[in-house]
């Protein structure tokens, strides 16, 4: 089994344990729970942060890899699905529909999927999510959202580092991305991927080290009043 494959096995274990937990005879409302979400500029250090917060509280780091590898198998899928109570299912597959009528541009079966697996994840809660525009499903009053910037050269140099560019290899990896990005968020969701009121909290990430950055978001998430 690859590796992405035995981290998406043992997340979706991690859910039906959660489920067969003792919990209260009264059923809770269906709509997802609190979660992190990250979106980032490539080379301002956005993924090391969510891998940081993810040691540091304990919840379940959702990448763009670990939904991607979702995406693809409707075996995990329907595992999925199936971590959630069955009294929940119904109302579940409702907040869905809400969401795919009110929210998305493209209805493809991608995006659906997209949906159903970013909204179960964010029910179990619990989580910090990657990328895949998971701010704009999770919604203003579920989630808080994150955007991690930095300034052009601070990304070049990071890149360059980090993958062992060079210079044009990275400046083009930048520019390839956040083309890919802004497009992804723009065709599916309508939205400006840059808009700060998209976001409870903007970091740029030039002069602040990792530790920094996710001090800043574990001292503001709790502060957000959910409903």
């Amino acid at each position: 089994m690859k590796a992405i494959e035995m981290i998406v096995d043992q997340q979706i274990k991690r859910w039906e344990l959660e489920k067969k937990l003792p919990k209260e005879a009264e059923s809770r409302p269906v709509k997802p729970g609190p979660v992190i979400t990250i979106s980032r500029q490539r080379g301002a250090g956005g993924s090391i942060v969510a891998e940081r917060l993810a040691e540091l509280t304990g919840f379940s780091h959702i990448n763009r890899e670990i939904i991607d590898q979702i995406c693809r198998e409707t075996g995990a899928q329907k595992r999925l699905v199936e971590s959630l109570d069955e009294s929940m299912r119904s109302n579940f597959q409702l907040w869905v529909d809400g969401i795919v009528q009110g929210r998305i541009i493209d209805t493809s079966d991608y995006l659906k999927t997209l949906v159903r697996i970013i909204g179960i994840v964010s029910h179990h809660g619990k989580a910090i999510i990657v990328g895949r525009g998971a701010n704009f499903i999770v919604g203003d009053e579920n989630g808080f959202h994150v955007r991690i910037t930095a300034d052009y050269e601070h990304r070049v140099k990071s890149i360059m580092s980090r993958w062992e560019l060079d210079r044009n290899r990275a400046e083009e990896e930048i520019e390839k991305t956040d083309q890919h990005r802004k497009k992804f968020i723009k065709s599916n969701f309508d939205r400006d991927i840059n808009d700060p009121t998209a976001y409870d909290l903007m970091i740029n990430s030039t002069y602040l080290d990792i530790d920094k950055i996710a001090g800043l978001i574990l001292n503001s998430y709790p502060q957000k009043n959910y409903t």
